[in-house]
């Protein structure tokens, strides 16, 4: 609409009986307001309640799903505390899996009891974020032995 004729619209909707606004126009103002901000860059929610968020592209989102992937290898290393007996220098002196997460997961999953390990699958998904992008939920729901089946 122009923005002649919103305004028009919405002096029109806005009638005043004493000082105050009809239930039915205060109604017609929130669906006004709601779907056509009064200025650009005043009110953003507004504008993002209206867009649906956009999906990643399939690369983009293999890209994110690979980060979150190995973010929730190197979680569950530093979980098993695979860290005190890698060769990996680095990995002991800072006390988390410094190196590659994957082939130590792989290594070391063996040794691990069945309880610890869905301690910490559980561990691993409720440090997920509510906010967390698909790839990155998705990621995180993988199992430690889904990781070493790769």
């Amino acid at each position: 609409m122009d923005g002649m004729r919103l305004s028009a619209l919405r002096s029109l909707l806005f009638f005043r009986r004493g000082g105050e606004q009809a239930s039915g126009a205060k109604r017609v103002a929130r669906t006004i307001d709601y779907f056509m901000p009064r200025e650009a860059g005043k009110d953003e929610r507004a504008a993002m309640r209206t867009m649906p968020a956009k999906k990643p592209a399939p690369r983009e989102w293999q890209a994110r799903f690979n980060a979150a992937a190995k973010a929730a290898q190197r979680d569950y290393c530093n979980i098993f505390a695979f860290w005190t007996t890698c060769r990996y220098k680095p990995c002991r002196r800072t006390k988390r899996c410094e190196g590659d997460a994957l082939a130590c997961l792989k290594r070391g999953f063996d040794q691990v009891p069945g309880d610890v390990r869905q301690q910490a699958f559980a561990r691993v998904i409720a440090q997920t974020p509510d906010t967390a992008d698909s790839p990155t939920k998705t990621a995180r729901r993988f199992s430690p032995f889904d990781f070493t089946c790769w």
